[in-house]
C-alpha cells in the first residue's frame, strides 16, 4: 500500500469517529505529515501545506480531508491529483512549494511544478 493510500484509508477511518475538532484537526496533521514524502517532511513543507489545508477547509474537515489527500498526491508526483482543487488553491500551493525551491530536489521541484501548471488555470 502506498503512503498516499494510507493516509486516505486511515484519514477515512478518523473523521467517521466522534473526534472533536481540535483532536481531529491534530490527528489529520500527524497523519499528512507522516504520510507525505520525507523530503517534504523534513524542510517543514508538509506542515505549511497542511496549514494551507486547515486555513481554506479545516472549518469542514470531515468533508474536505480529501483535498487534503489530493495534496499528498500531489507531492508523490500523480498527475492526476488535485482534481478537486481550485485554480486559487492551485496559486496558493504553487507558492508554498516554490517557497521551499531551494530545499527541494530538483527534479522533484521540477515534477510538482509540471503537475501543478497543468491545472492551474490563472
Amino acid at each position: 500500500m502506498q503512503a498516499q493510500d494510507k493516509f486516505y484509508n486511515d484519514a477515512r477511518r478518523m473523521v467517521s469517529r466522534d473526534y472533536d475538532k481540535e483532536n481531529a484537526l491534530k490527528e489529520l496533521k500527524r497523519l499528512f505529515i507522516g504520510s507525505s514524502p520525507d523530503e517534504c517532511s523534513k524542510c517543514g513543507l508538509s506542515e505549511d501545506l497542511f496549514s494551507f489545508w486547515v486555513g481554506n477547509y479545516g472549518e469542514n474537515f470531515a468533508d474536505t480531508y480529501e483535498k487534503l489527500g489530493e495534496i499528498n498526491s500531489l507531492l508523490y508526483g500523480e498527475e492526476e491529483a488535485g482534481t478537486g482543487l481550485s485554480p486559487s488553491d492551485w496559486g496558493e500551493i504553487r507558492e508554498i512549494i516554490s517557497s521551499y525551491g531551494d530545499s527541494l530536489d530538483l527534479k522533484f521541484l521540477t515534477d510538482v511544478m509540471n503537475i501543478i501548471l497543468k491545472h492551474w488555470k490563472i
